[in-house]
């Protein structure tokens, strides 16, 4: 999925304190391999959850700063979920196979299509978790 090779980034643009990803994704391998990164990143992870199920028990217990959630988890679509962290104000990252984001078009904070990688990934969260300048 990520290039063999791949050097460690230097995340020095995010801010000191651990922030919380939640990581919805139903395939084993693409999961393991996100959580990879985000552990290089120093960042916490929620999950990863491979069914909307675990995701809502997880979200029950804790806000996360961001969440990257699969589209279709296990033939079901994740529009509720996105819906209810859109509406605690939670970033979402869309990481599918799918182009067509449904209901959820212009919604979401960003969308990477799979396959991802690791600097695609990387570069797409420090944004997100970057502070909001006002003004």
């Amino acid at each position: 999925m990520f290039p063999s090779g791949a050097s460690h980034h230097d995340s020095n643009t995010l801010p000191a304190r651990s922030r919380e990803v939640l990581l919805v994704e139903d395939s084993w391998h693409v999961a393991i391999a996100i959580k990879a990164v985000l552990t290089e990143m120093g960042l916490s992870i929620l999950g990863p959850a491979a069914t909307l199920a675990r995701a809502e028990a997880l979200l029950s217990q804790s806000l996360p700063d961001v969440a990257i959630v699969d589209l279709n988890i296990k033939g079901r679509m994740s529009y509720a979920l996105v819906e209810r962290l859109l509406d605690a104000r939670v970033p979402v990252l869309i990481v599918s196979g799918y182009a067509d984001l449904g209901p959820l078009t212009g919604r979401v904070s960003a969308m990477l299509g799979k396959p991802i990688d690791a600097t695609g990934l990387r570069d797409t969260l420090e944004q997100l978790l970057a502070p909001k300048r006002s003004g």
